[in-house]
Order: C-alpha cells, then structure tokens, then sequence
C-alpha cells in the first residue's frame, strides 16, 4: 500500500513538472490589404447612408445637391453606391434564379438560366442590371484604391481577390460561386 502511495505521488509530480510541448500558432483570419479594403468600404458605406439619411433643403426648401463638395472620385463612388442599392433585389432574383453567380474578380457572371430562355425581356434585364453592377463594383474598387495611400492602380486584381471574397462570405446557401481554379460551385 505505501508503494502505491509513493508510486502514486512519484507519477503525479512527474505530471506536474513533465510540460509536453505544445506550439501554439495565431492565425489572423484577415491580411493587412483585406483590412485595408474593409476598412474602406465601410468608411463607405458609412458616407452614403449619411448621403441617403440626410434631407438637405435649402432656406426655400428646394433640395440641395448632397454630393456638392466632393471630388469626382467620391461622387462616383457615391453614385455607384446608390446603384447597387437600387438593383439588390433584382440581384438576388438573377442568384436565387441561377442566372449569375459572383467571379474570382470580385463581379458578376451571367449563366444561361431556365427562366431566361423563354423571356427575352428578363434575359434582357439581367444582362443591363449585372453590366451596371459590374461597373459600380469596379468604381468602388478603385475608390477604395484612391482612399488608400498604400495602394496603386496595379493593386487592381489584388483588391478584385478581395471583393471576391467578401462576396464570397456573403453569398446565400445554393449561389454559384467561382473558385480561384476557375470551376463554378453552388455555395
């Protein structure tokens, strides 16, 4: 019995003081660039729904021009902001239709779809709403590019990789999503 003890005692200082090696490895979810961009697209979107939410009239009450004062870069990006609002629903009515599906550019893909074939008119439509979401996605990416002192014109296709992702991210369960291989999956 007292061996036990002993042996019992003897195993559990071993326990104690024996530390197995353990590495432990952080891993940031998000490289500078993402945060870079992030950051960015949320500063905005924080001034277009100040743009949006605020009713400006002047002393006659005649609306005033909300985008007075902002640089051509700002404008557009304001404006491309307000496009992709004004055709959110019909995009996720292409999605849920499997008409488009977001690229590893950070855009929209047109597929030939079901509900397509047979009506001209929304085949027609698709293709008008996706070219205008393409191009605003493309001024707000070069927005974000001109917000930031570190990026260049040729850190394009890394900010498109960008996008690519958060559309990703956001994407429902069942949208079609490229892969960087180029092969299309449904989310």
């Amino acid at each position: 019995m007292k061996s036990l003890i002993i042996l019992s005692v003897f195993f559990f200082v071993i326990g104690c003081t024996a530390r197995p090696e353990v590495q432990i490895t952080l891993v940031d979810t998000r490289t500078a660039l993402e945060n870079q961009v992030l950051g960015s697209y949320k500063e905005l979107n924080r001034e277009f729904v100040m743009i949006a939410s605020v009713r400006s009239v002047d002393e006659k009450g005649i609306a005033e021009d909300r985008l007075k004062g902002m640089s051509a870069s700002q404008r557009d990006a304001m404006k491309a902001m307000q496009a992709r609002e004004f055709n959110r629903d019909d995009i996720d009515d292409f999605k849920r239709n499997g008409c488009i599906g977001e690229n590893k550019e950070g855009l929209l893909e047109v597929f030939p779809c079901e509900k397509a074939k047979g009506d001209p008119k929304y085949d027609r439509l698709i293709k008008d709403v996706v070219k205008e979401e393409n191009e605003s996605r493309m001024v707000i990416m070069k927005r974000v590019i001109i917000m930031n002192e570190s990026l260049k014109e040729s850190d394009l296709p890394r900010i498109q990789k960008v996008f690519a992702s958060m559309n990703y991210d956001a994407a429902k369960s069942g949208e079609m999503i490229q892969k960087d291989d180029g092969s299309w999956i449904k989310k």
